[in-house]
């Protein structure tokens, strides 16, 4: 079986080959930002929870309780800091991105168009 070079592999390569400098580069520095006001809210929120805290009477949030609950299941896995929920956070986009790409690619070319669609879900 033979396979040649064509559009449908080359633009995923070449995507994946421009943006990978980019993603790499946030991807050192992301851990090391500080969080925006919503990850801050539901990182309190949850470290609240697993405190001993009631959602709703102890602490309140302007949305429903998954996030929240969430938030507390990555702090589990991944750590209490700021620096921990950034890290968790690269790696479930990673891991989405990835899924959404081999979901959605053609089987020929999958693993260069997974590739291609986490670099362009990363770099922005």
């Amino acid at each position: 079986m033979s396979w040649r070079w064509s559009p449908r592999l080359v633009v995923p390569i070449a995507t994946t080959i421009l943006l990978l400098p980019w993603v790499i580069y946030c991807a050192r520095t992301y851990p090391w930002q500080a969080l925006y006001f919503d990850h801050s809210m539901y990182q309190y929120t949850a470290w609240s929870l697993r405190h001993g805290d009631a959602l709703y009477a102890d602490v309140a949030v302007p949305d429903g309780p998954f996030i929240t609950w969430l938030h507390a299941l990555i702090q589990i896995v991944a750590g209490e800091s700021d620096r921990a929920f950034r890290w968790a956070d690269l790696a479930i986009q990673t891991a989405g991105a990835l899924a959404i790409g081999a979901v959605l690619a053609p089987y020929r070319a999958r693993l260069a168009w997974m590739a291609a669609i986490a670099v362009t879900w990363l770099a922005q």
